[in-house]
């Protein structure tokens, strides 16, 4: 089952880049190629046309996506008066809003910063449940005197104040999007969907079979593998896969989860750690405490001891 964008986007962001192995890839791993944190695990409901490009030959995980046809974002980025059809800018890590438990959200008005701005309309959508995953969604627009803004702000709960920002691009030469373009804004917004749990965990960066995970962060992988002999003792190991990216573990929890149908036999464990590596491009030593690692363990047969 699918749950709609504006019930709010549930899923648990957790802070990993996807490389899937031996599966297909969720199409939002494409259009969030080079996020770090917080992978928003949705199926966008955009034309299957558009595609994410930067600006920029070298793009960092603070930079700006687009997301269009590829024809239309390559004129657009030489020369911004040629854009005929509305495209979706997208920023990963966004100042303008953050959201938190205790306080929900502190979104920064920028009509303070123009006294010809004035926001015309705002919503706070409350929280979509889903086995306790919330994804907190906040809209607005605001009205300029040659231009309207029509932004969607969503926030990985997760991970504190950390919000990615959506905007509607729409051309130059108009002061208000038209009918059609503020269709193809209210699909995006209303008719993107949160990905299937097995799906979802490919998106955020989980290749699961049972016994192991290899996860993902900042484009670099280790394996947490988990097996019980006994059926009450775990053995949890961790290997790496890539050199420059270590693993701690901190503390492992059992956890029930929805059912995904290849893991119906399992158990579900929870390794939380420390993951030390260096971020891309940026070469920036970073360390994130509390990563979790969702592991699918079997309990064997004590009936037929081997």
């Amino acid at each position: 089952m699918k749950y709609p964008l504006k019930k709010l986007l549930m899923g648990a962001a957790l802070c990993a880049t996807a490389i899937v192995y031996g599966q297909e890839q969720p199409r939002i791993v494409e259009l969030l190629p080079n996020v770090v944190c917080g992978r928003l695990p949705m199926e966008p409901r955009i034309p299957e046309n558009y595609i994410a490009m930067y600006k920029t030959e070298n793009p960092n995980m603070v930079d700006t996506l687009y997301w269009g046809p590829k024809e239309v974002l390559e004129k657009y980025f030489e020369d911004e008066n040629s854009l005929d059809q509305p495209i979706i800018s997208v920023k990963p890590y966004t100042l303008e809003a953050s959201f938190n438990q205790k306080n929900g959200w502190t979104v920064h008005d920028s009509t303070m910063d123009n006294p010809q701005a004035r926001r015309t309309y705002f919503e706070m959508l409350g929280y979509g449940n889903h086995n306790d995953f919330f994804y907190p969604l906040y809209l607005e627009n605001i009205s300029y005197p040659d231009r309207m803004r029509h932004r969607a702000f969503i926030a990985i709960q997760e991970i504190e104040e950390h919000t990615l920002e959506f905007e509607l691009i729409y051309p130059k030469n108009q002061p208000f999007p038209t009918y059609e373009q503020m269709s193809f804004w209210r699909e995006f917004i209303y008719g993107s969907t949160i990905l299937p749990l097995d799906q979802k965990m490919q998106a955020q960066g989980y290749d699961m079979k049972i016994g192991e995970t290899i996860a993902t962060y900042a484009g670099k992988r280790f394996k947490v593998s988990v097996n019980s002999t006994d059926g009450k003792d775990l053995d949890v190991n961790i290997s790496g896969i890539d050199s420059d990216i270590s693993f701690s573990v901190i503390r492992s929890q059992r956890q029930d989860w929805p059912q995904i149908d290849r893991f119906k036999d399992c158990q579900m464990l929870y390794v939380i750690g420390t993951v030390d590596t260096v971020l891309p491009v940026l070469n920036v030593k970073t360390s994130y405490i509390g990563f979790p690692v969702p592991v699918a363990y079997k309990i064997p047969s004590l009936d037929n001891p081997t």
